[in-house]
């Protein structure tokens, strides 16, 4: 029997492009042994090439044989790791009998890039087009409008001569962006990067673009506004790429951007977390996205705030499902409601065809009144509307890019004609994270209890854990994420997901100690926490610890812990948080 390991990981992800740690964990599963075998130890190999590698001499590092019986997690101490360079790594255990097993099948890594390292400036537009949405939800419930711009399109031609090795585009953009390169959207991503506080860290994800570069060859940028919004202290939309081509020749090219770089308003207008968005596809511009289009027009971009960048290691989000309406209504003439027969979080794809200017619009909620028109009281004053202006050229098939809702039911209006199965799909949208626990019982009730609990869950996985998925809310509540942590473990691989989720409560954690209910911290207004929501910088950690043997999670934030509960001792009366319960029962049933 081989005992190779299995399922090799490097920071939680498998194969992971951009790691930006210093000393990278390395991870793996150990095979299920026989009867009175067990695996008494282990060895790593890190080396620069995959020939190396297999030729048993790494150049990089060897641990040398480990002793140990469990799952490893080891940190790589070898030769210190360059920027923008794939390393393969391989283990193999040894069994009770002193027999070592074979190595394992070679995976890898990349790094990413140090900050000294970014020839790119932040970018933006100079002028953008305003429009105001329904207030997203504060503690004074002021009703004040939040103020949000059109996305903006940002393109640079490059030209390049001689045969191409690797090229990878490191990318960032506030609040949301999508990264197109000679007419092709690039990656799986979606809603990306993941939500920090943008004025501390901006997550950069790195694609592998080799396959898509010629000799002429364009970028295209669409970035929206996702969180970047002022209402939470932020400014507008902005972009930093970094483009670098190495050679077969051995010399390197970078395109980074800059103001050199062109930007302009298109099609995608108004766009926001919680109103939705409007897309008029009679603006678009064929061939922004490609090399030699006529881009004259369009504005200089111009120089952007700095925000300090970090690799985004957290579980991409992506589309992970498409469903199909169960049974569409027709409550009132020329209204539909399609029912989708399960509560998700995420989108719908349209597929149509009609005249010009035809305005299809898609309004979002999870229940219906009884003559089956759409009841949006759960939205909470999120206007979750999508809007779709046809260009009236053939089949037209659109879905939206910076937004998303909470919704079983989607009210269509203004579709030319009778909307069936075929024009609708639902996307299942949430942070990817695979599924490593199952449950099943002979109650039925208890197992679609289970079920119902696996769908909340990765409904509300958007990068943070939020409260919901349909509301104006849409936050990282600590107490939420506290209580709903174990179940989470149990049944996904939530490692890479709440690392980097541990580091945003870090990163709300004040100067006096105090913690915010909400990480990141939008809503200023929550400081300090009530004391059984900050309980979740602790339990997170200490399940990540329990569940996955993290050490370095606890050393990181050790002094911040402390810090935490210093500040609670200066709100103590001898020991006693009295005025622990800030948020009492506040949704009692009926509310």
């Amino acid at each position: 029997m081989s005992f190779s390991p299995n399922n090799l990981r490097c920071e939680y992800l498998t194969n992971p492009l951009g790691v930006d740690s210093p000393k990278p964990r390395l991870s793996w599963q150990n095979p299920e042994m026989p009867a009175g075998e067990t695996i008494t130890a282990c060895q790593a190999m890190v080396a620069s090439s995959e020939t190396l590698l297999l030729a048993g001499t790494p150049d990089m590092w060897d641990s040398g044989k480990v002793a140990g019986n469990s799952d490893f997690t080891t940190e790589y101490s070898g030769k210190k790791l360059d920027s923008g360079s794939r390393y393969y790594w391989t283990v193999r255990n040894w069994n009770s009998n002193n027999i070592a097993g074979p190595f394992s099948q070679p995976t890898f890594f990349e790094t990413g890039l140090r900050p000294e390292e970014w020839q790119g400036e932040w970018i933006t537009k100079p002028f953008f087009e305003k429009f105001l949405t329904n207030s997203t939800v504060t503690t004074d419930e002021s009703g004040e409008k939040a103020d949000h711009v059109f996305a903006a399109y940002f393109r640079k031609d490059f030209q390049l001569n001689g045969k191409i090795k690797s090229a990878r585009a490191y990318i960032s953009g506030l609040g949301l962006y999508e990264l197109r390169v000679n007419g092709h959207k690039i990656g799986d991503r979606v809603l990306d990067p993941g939500c920090t506080d943008y004025d501390q860290t901006a997550l950069y994800a790195t694609y592998d673009i080799t396959a898509e570069l010629t000799t002429q060859n364009a970028i295209g940028v669409i970035v929206g506004n996702g969180n970047h919004i002022k209402k939470y202290g932020y400014d507008v939309p902005k972009l930093m790429v970094q483009v670098q081509v190495n050679f077969v020749a051995g010399h390197q090219e970078i395109i980074a951007s800059s103001p050199s770089w062109k930007v302009t308003h298109g099609p995608l207008r108004e766009n926001g977390i919680y109103f939705g968005e409007n897309y008029d596809a009679r603006l678009e511009m064929p061939g922004w996205d490609m090399p030699n289009f006529n881009d004259s027009p369009w504005e200089n971009a111009i120089s952007a705030p700095n925000s300090p960048l970090s690799a985004n290691m957290g579980p991409a989000i992506r589309v992970t499902q498409l469903l199909q309406p169960q049974q569409i209504f027709n409550p009132q003439p020329g209204v539909f409601v399609a029912d989708f027969g399960q509560n998700f979080a995420g989108w719908v794809r349209l597929n149509v065809s009609g005249p010009a200017g035809t305005a299809i619009k898609l309004h979002f909620g999870e229940l219906c009144h009884s003559d089956g028109s759409l009841n949006a009281n759960t939205a909470k004053g999120a206007e979750a509307t999508d809007t779709y202006i046809l260009k009236g050229q053939g089949q037209e098939i659109w879905e939206p890019r910076f937004t998303y809702h909470g919704f079983r039911y989607v009210e269509i209006c203004g579709f030319p004609g009778v909307p069936t199965a075929e024009n609708i799909t639902g996307c299942v949208v949430h942070s990817d994270v695979p599924e490593i626990g199952t449950f099943s019982c002979s109650n039925d009730l208890l197992n679609r209890i289970h079920t119902a609990i696996r769908w909340t869950q990765l409904s509300s996985l958007k990068s943070i854990p939020t409260d919901s998925p349909q509301r104006n809310e849409r936050q990282g509540w600590l107490g939420d994420a506290a209580l709903s942590s174990e179940q989470a473990i149990l049944n996904f691989d939530m490692a890479a997901f709440y690392t980097k989720f541990v580091n945003d409560i870090q990163a709300a954690v004040h100067p006096d100690g105090s913690l915010s209910d909400v990480v990141p911290s939008y809503w200023h207004q929550t400081y300090p926490c009530d004391p059984s929501w900050g309980t979740a910088y602790l339990t997170i950690s200490w399940f990540m610890y329990w569940y996955h043997g993290d050490t370095r999670i606890l050393e990181n934030n050790y002094d911040n812990y402390k810090k935490y509960l210093a500040f609670l001792g200066t709100q103590a009366d001898n020991h006693i948080l009295r005025h622990s319960g800030k948020y009492g029962d506040w949704c009692p049933p009926g509310s």
